[in-house]
């Protein structure tokens, strides 16, 4: 497979935030990058498992079907399933996780390796610079007591923290990256 699945906010200011779906080996990866003028710079990249991983660093999604303008993508590894939905909402782009398990997960979360462009990274927000101008992406869940973000200089985990007391049970995360523009000012 070499398509492209996009979803993309509006532009504001000549800037927009855009996640790019691609097939990677055994499942599909994610890029989350801006987009200035007509150019595209990739920020985040989503670090996947391997085959036989049981607990993937980020959901293993092998189908993926686009409504509109959010993908909603389906997955497996080892007996657990996976599903997300992935929206523009204005200038942000929604992540609702989720993953039916039959044991408690040694692992479950999002996890994303940064590109160069990004400068500073913390638990809520990703400084960045593109095309000469400054950037910087807002982190935030609808639900943060279920999540718990981590930072380094290389990368940032969101890891939930929802455990069930009895399994079978479908466990849940959401995350958002709002891009914040800061206006092109003119020197004299």
């Amino acid at each position: 497979m070499s398509t492209e699945y996009i979803v993309e906010t509006t532009h504001v200011a000549g800037r927009a935030l855009r996640v790019v779906f691609d097939w990677h080996v055994d499942r599909f990866t994610h890029t989350v990058g801006v987009v200035d003028g007509d150019r595209f710079e990739p920020l985040l990249v989503s670090v996947e498992g391997m085959a036989d991983d049981h607990w993937p660093r980020s959901p293993a999604f092998q189908n993926l079907s686009m409504m509109e303008s959010t993908a909603l993508l389906v997955g497996m590894a080892g007996t657990s399933h996976y599903s997300a939905s992935v929206e523009a909402v204005s200038s942000a782009i929604r992540f609702d996780m989720a993953c039916r398990v039959k044991q408690q997960p040694e692992y479950l979360g999002s996890e994303y390796q940064t590109l160069p462009p990004v400068k500073t990274v913390d638990t809520g927000s990703i400084s960045f610079i593109s095309c000469g101008r400054s950037g910087r992406l807002q982190l935030r869940s609808n639900h943060p007591a279920s999540v718990t973000t981590t930072a380094t200089a290389t990368g940032i985990t969101l890891r939930t923290n929802t455990f069930a007391e009895s399994y079978p049970e479908t466990i849940r995360w959401d995350y958002q990256l709002d891009l914040e523009v800061r206006p092109l000012i003119a020197r004299l």
